[in-house]
């Protein structure tokens, strides 16, 4: 199972474009006021927890790409597929995700998106701040240790175990910080 890749300007510049355009005029977004929706006992709680979440593809909440009008997000979810050797539809949720501009550090809780062995993928949509943090972990702990950390920069592609805790930060010098969670089964 891969670690941790990451790529930048994965998709095609105009591709992006649109994706970003899409997710600031289009997109459906629904409060959450735990974006991560994971406590941490001992981890320090910020009350910039909250974003905006848009799912565009859950099957087994009845959530489709062609129902949610994001049939366009179908080439990217093929890519992630293609560049890492993963089976076709081996993608089970995609959603964007928004936090928006908090105080300087205001980290979110570390999770894991599903607790079977899959990989999780990020796309930021947007230019930003708000770090996103890899941990070394992929069991509950109350200590943490950073494992790895990326910038969230328009077009850069993580993809990692989701098995990782993981999290990231509200953006505090951008108005907002976008980005497409995705996850994928485990092939073979």
């Amino acid at each position: 199972m891969m670690d941790v890749e990451i790529i930048d300007n994965f998709l095609d510049q105009r591709y992006i474009d649109f994706i970003e355009q899409w997710s600031y005029v289009s997109a459906k977004w629904e409060y959450r006021p735990d974006i991560s929706s994971y406590h941490v006992l001992d981890f320090p709680k910020s009350p910039w927890r909250h974003g905006l979440s848009s799912t565009i593809h859950e099957p087994n909440r009845n959530y489709y790409f062609e129902s949610s009008n994001t049939s366009f997000m179908i080439p990217f979810v093929l890519k992630v597929e293609e560049t890492f050797g993963l089976e076709m539809n081996s993608c089970y949720r995609a959603r964007f995700d928004m936090t928006l501009i908090s105080p300087e550090n205001s980290i979110h809780d570390p999770h894991q998106d599903f607790t079977h062995p899959h990989y999780a993928c990020i796309l930021y949509v947007n230019d930003s701040d708000g770090d996103t943090v890899i941990y070394n972990e992929t069991q509950f702990c109350e200590q943490f240790t950073e494992k790895q950390r990326i910038s969230p920069k328009k077009n850069r592609l993580v993809l990692f175990n989701g098995l990782y805790f993981h999290t990231g930060h509200s953006p505090s010098k951008h108005q907002n910080r976008i980005l497409v969670n995705s996850n994928y089964n485990v092939s073979g």
